[in-house]
């Protein structure tokens, strides 16, 4: 193919092929000219040499904040930054209390986690239930921390939360009769049924409190401006496998860190998804700051997945889901209900030590954590005494 060259392109050509770096400059003409045979004349434009520019080197992730957020499928999260904790043998923000919340709904405050410097320790990966306070977040984590948390569409984490935290039995009605009582709206509005759950409890999860003579608007850009700043990474519920793909090349990790099955999850025949389309409106509606933040960060994800590249994008989810499959029929031994008709995963006789990890429920593994460090605390007590 090149025998028409001369000896030296051939030799750059040979070079070039095994990848061998080499700058090829061509100062004073626009072709190679053989000295003896003018006929082997080569015009330069036959040989176009291609930079392509190399991936920089990325380091994985060490410190990450993950805002857990409610009926979001965060518990399924938790359980992959607990994974990669507990396998790079990471310190985790964990309660003082023996509970997967932080005071919940208490805003976040260090005095709630343990005294982690007494063991010399520092809290690396927080995924923790919690009120959200940017400024005591970032106090707490190292500089450098990947801020992360997922949302869902309102209209479904709502009416999920509705049946979760047993609103049928607080208020005597169902969802659809509760949409139709004025009073009882106006009593959730000002969280008079629980402190745990009312509307827009996604913007209340992020650290405010809603004011009923604002505009929602104004309200919820003051939201988005704080996830904007201080987020890298706000993942989409429904995106689920895609936000997941994002996340590891944005935590620089490998596709088995980022493997887990759906944790927390009601059996969806004994609670449909579908709804109404009016009772859609009605609760888009009561719930329009969360709605707004949401359809910021929905359109925000699908724009960096069209960069990332569609085509890309699907080939690293089917090798994501085929990863999951493959752990699924490797692990999973059965199910059992936990709370509210939640269903919790039961590992295999025999399992392997990923397998059990990739199926420990969120409280085990906060519990097992807290243990860890309590006992840590404990010997350095006694060795003071």
């Amino acid at each position: 193919m090149v025998s028409g060259c001369p000896k030296r392109t051939r030799r750059f050509l040979i070079v070039v092929i095994l990848g061998v770096p080499l700058l090829f400059l061509c100062l004073h003409s626009t072709s190679f000219t053989s000295s003896s045979d003018d006929e082997t004349s080569v015009d330069t434009e036959d040989f176009e040499l291609e930079l392509v520019e190399a991936e920089p080197i990325c380091y994985p992730s060490h410190n990450v904040f993950f805002f857990k957020t409610h009926k979001t499928g965060s518990s399924t999260l938790f359980n992959i930054f607990m994974r990669y904790a507990d396998e790079k043998n990471l310190t985790v923000a964990v309660s003082r209390e023996p509970s997967n919340l932080l005071r919940y709904p208490a805003i976040l405050d260090a005095n709630f986690l343990p005294d982690y410097a007494l063991i010399n320790r520092r809290v690396e990966i927080f995924a923790i239930h919690t009120r959200l306070d940017i400024q005591a977040a970032k106090k707490l984590m190292a500089p450098r921390t990947k801020f992360i948390t997922i949302l869902r569409d309102p209209v479904y984490s709502w009416s999920s939360g509705f049946n979760y935290f047993n609103l049928p039995a607080v208020t005597g009605m169902s969802l659809e009769d509760f949409l139709d009582d004025g009073y009882a709206i106006d009593k959730m509005k000002r969280r008079k049924f629980s402190p745990w759950f009312g509307f827009n409890f996604l913007f209340y999860d992020l650290g405010f409190n809603e004011t009923l003579t604002a505009a929602p608007a104004a309200q919820a850009q003051r939201a988005i401006d704080m996830l904007e700043r201080n987020f890298g990474h706000v993942m989409i519920a429904e995106l689920m496998d895609e936000s997941l793909i994002l996340m590891q090349h944005a935590l620089c990790w490998d596709l088995e860190d980022i493997i887990a099955f759906r944790h927390n999850e009601r059996n969806s025949s004994i609670y449909p998804r579908d709804l109404e389309p009016k009772l859609i409106y009605k609760i888009a509606d009561l719930n329009d700051i969360d709605v707004r933040i949401y359809n910021h960060f929905a359109e925000k994800l699908r724009g960096m997945i069209d960069e990332f590249g569609t085509e890309r994008m699907a080939k690293e989810v089917g090798t994501l889901r085929l990863r999951r499959d493959r752990w699924l029929r490797e692990c999973l031994g059965g199910y059992r209900h936990g709370f509210q008709n939640t269903l919790v995963f039961l590992p295999k006789d025999n399992a392997s030590a990923k397998c059990l990890r990739l199926t420990r429920t969120e409280l085990e593994y906060v519990m097992y954590f807290r243990e860890l460090y309590m006992n840590e605390l404990d010997r350095l007590q006694q060795s003071r005494e």
